[in-house]
């Protein structure tokens, strides 16, 4: 009969002690980074994948890292689902679980997290003060704020996207954007916007909708609602993919060709979803090691800084 797997196999196969198996499982320092690949690929190798809802049991809210969404967010919303995919990878290599929590219950997150990710919060954004006061590390993805920050780089992203579509000859351009708490101009998205029309001297023009959970539901009845806008306009830029993919199922059923009478962009290349979409495509990964290796500096107390994730334009069929 074979012996169990359990940590003491996986230091006798690995060629390690049994307390780096188990500080690296853990997510605890004083592991060298040679020594704690080995241990990864032997467990990957071994399908040996200790339990992270016992360790939390165990361990309690240590363990436990918050996210925090915005009231604009769902956790079935399309981003949310492939920002926290890639979020629960960089935790599970730390040896620490994720535990979504909305924004109206931001008061509780001492009670079940050591640390958060905060989504989307600008710097006069309640939850901020909340975390604050009760004392708890955390690192806002998608802003920049007066403490630690990881954020795309919205405002050249959307600035060279709309460039190109002055450059295709496109003169009458709106930006589409759910309202939030900010206004639109404090929107990195819609700067980078307003920034290229600037240039090449057009006035820009914002379309706000009401609806803050999925929003291109919303989009799609305002628009309904609106037709004469898809008269109005030759380009719209999109504040998100969710949205674009909303206008364009509008604009399926009237008598106009994409992108020769009208274009239509978004932001974040959603897989599976965006195909044709003309778009930006963030690197979520990317951003989300960073906020990782932010978190550890700022439950550490070190001086807080920023970190801008380079993005990039996609053009396709849409524009």
């Amino acid at each position: 009969m074979s012996s169990p797997i359990n940590i003491k196999k996986v230091a006798e196969l690995a060629g390690v002690s049994v307390a780096s198996v188990s500080r690296t499982i853990n997510g605890k320092g004083g592991v060298g980074e040679a020594t704690r690949q080995k241990v990864l690929d032997t467990c990957k190798a071994l399908n040996y994948n200790p339990s992270l809802t016992a360790r939390k049991l165990s361990s309690g809210k240590d363990v436990t890292v918050a996210i925090l969404l915005s009231s604009n967010d769902s956790q079935l919303s399309p981003y949310v689902t492939l920002f926290y995919n890639h979020m629960l990878e960089m935790l599970q290599r730390k040896g620490l679980v994720a535990e979504i929590v909305y924004h109206e219950d931001v008061d509780s997150v001492k009670d079940k997290a050591s640390s958060c990710i905060v989504l989307a919060a600008n710097e006069n954004d309640h939850r901020l003060e909340s975390l604050r006061r009760q004392g708890i590390p955390f690192v806002n993805v998608g802003k920049k704020i007066n403490g630690w920050w990881v954020a795309p780089d919205e405002f050249m992203g959307i600035r060279q996207l709309t460039l190109d579509l002055i450059n295709r000859g496109k003169k009458r351009i709106a930006f589409v954007v759910a309202k939030d708490t900010e206004s639109a101009e404090q929107n990195s998205r819609h700067q980078g916007y307003t920034s290229a029309l600037e240039s090449a001297g057009l006035p820009p023009h914002t379309i706000e909708f009401v609806g803050n959970h999925f929003q291109g539901m919303h989009v799609c009845s305002y628009f309904y609602r609106n037709l004469h806008l898809l008269e109005e306009y030759d380009a719209l830029v999109c504040n998100s993919d969710e949205i674009a993919l909303g206008v364009l199922e509008v604009i399926k059923h009237q008598p106009l060709n994409v992108p020769k009478d009208i274009a239509v962009t978004g932001f974040d290349d959603l897989p599976l979803v965006s195909g044709e979409l003309t778009t930006i495509k963030q690197n979520l990964g990317h951003i989300a090691e960073k906020t990782i290796e932010s978190l550890e500096l700022a439950k550490k107390g070190d001086e807080a800084f920023g970190v801008i994730s380079q993005v990039e334009v996609l053009n396709r069929k849409t524009s």
